[in-house]
């Protein structure tokens, strides 16, 4: 019966790994440039901890930040996953793995992952 509790909760967890939560946004930035032609023409972008981003691109920030992030015309949209999609509160006698973007628990008796 227990072994059946933890496959089921192992199920419920992987059900939940690329949950989103505690998205925030941003808005374009633009700076004036020159086209071929030398006329001056406003380029919007998104800026990510100082690296620019054209619109319509997405990109994933690895652990610790755990983010999917999203240019797009209306802004910087980042979005936490894994373990940053919210609290991870883990069922009792199990802690959270730590160290990676993904939601794993471990027995703290035996330290295996369930």
């Amino acid at each position: 019966m227990a072994l059946f509790a933890y496959r089921l909760i192992f199920i419920l967890f992987l059900c939940i790994l690329h949950v989103h939560g505690s998205c925030y946004y941003d808005s374009l930035k633009s700076s004036p440039t020159n086209n071929t032609s030398g006329n001056q023409i406003t380029d919007q972008y998104c800026e990510y901890f100082g690296k620019k981003y054209a619109i319509n691109t997405n990109w994933t920030s690895p652990f610790p930040d755990c983010l999917d992030c999203l240019c797009a015309d209306y802004g910087l949209e980042c979005c936490g996953f894994g373990t940053q999609a919210g609290p991870n509160i883990p069922p009792a006698g199990c802690e959270l793995v730590l160290g990676i973007c993904e939601v794993r628990f471990a027995l703290v008796s035996s330290k295996k992952n369930i």
